[in-house]
């Protein structure tokens, strides 16, 4: 989708409905994948709670990706809180490697490792069962944080095989993305960059504010090659 057609028919939708908060989150983030500006999504994320606090777990995901965005520690902390109170019914294993991951994103090595140890057997329980291409991936993320380099990449190349593109392009995106992340993590930097230099061509999906601002990318700052594809990108939206 272009992103200014994309504004122009959540504006008119606003118009009808100025309160509508999945709307008002929707038109925020729109400015996040197209300019690389979090403030307008922080600024509304916070109007909402101050109108009505009860309505933070109808901003908890949004809440959680901004605050990884903005590298906000205590912020993070309160999303996840909301999304505790919200999904009451989550997995142990679901909760653990989302707060092993978010341990990861503000460099609390020790503690994500913790947490992914305690949930890996289920995870792999939860892969073997269900053949899942996205259990896989997780399982892979997992085990390249723990320093399971094989088992990892082995993960990771089995998620995408098992949801190739002509089935599903949407998961496969994901999970290509996926692999990009498992070999960074692993220290493959040119392969990371190989396989979204294949399998990422076309903005918003591969947006390059995701690549700029996600922490999970970290490995491959300042990689040649890494930033080479990320200025590709901003310059196909317009964005320098």
């Amino acid at each position: 989708m272009r992103f200014a057609d994309e504004v122009k028919m959540l504006d008119r939708a606003l118009a009808i409905k100025p309160d509508e908060i999945a709307l008002r989150l929707s038109r925020a983030r729109s400015e996040v994948t197209w300019h690389a500006n979090t403030r307008p999504l922080h600024d509304t994320i916070a109007a909402i709670l101050a109108k009505n606090p009860a309505d933070a777990s109808a901003v908890a995901s949004a809440w959680l990706e901004l605050s990884y965005l903005e590298r906000d520690p205590v912020a993070t902390d309160q999303a996840l809180a909301a999304l505790r109170a919200y999904n009451t019914n989550e997995s142990g294993a679901n909760r653990s490697y989302r707060e092993g991951g978010a341990a990861l994103n503000h460099n609390d090595r020790a503690k994500a490792e913790r947490l992914f140890r305690a949930v890996r057997p289920e995870q792999e329980k939860l892969a073997a069962d269900a053949n899942s291409p996205s259990a896989l991936s997780r399982l892979g993320f997992i085990d390249a944080v723990l320093g399971n380099k094989e088992e990892a990449i082995r993960q990771g190349l089995r998620a995408v095989e098992l949801c190739p593109v002509t089935r599903d392009q949407v998961e496969n995106g994901d999970r290509v993305l996926d692999l990009a992340i498992i070999y960074a993590w692993t220290g493959e930097l040119s392969l990371a960059c190989e396989v979204l230099e294949q399998g990422c061509q076309q903005p918003p999906y591969c947006s390059h504010v995701y690549f700029r601002l996600y922490p999970r990318w970290d490995p491959l700052r300042g990689y040649p090659r890494f930033e080479q594809l990320v200025a590709n990108i901003a310059a196909s939206v317009g964005e320098k």
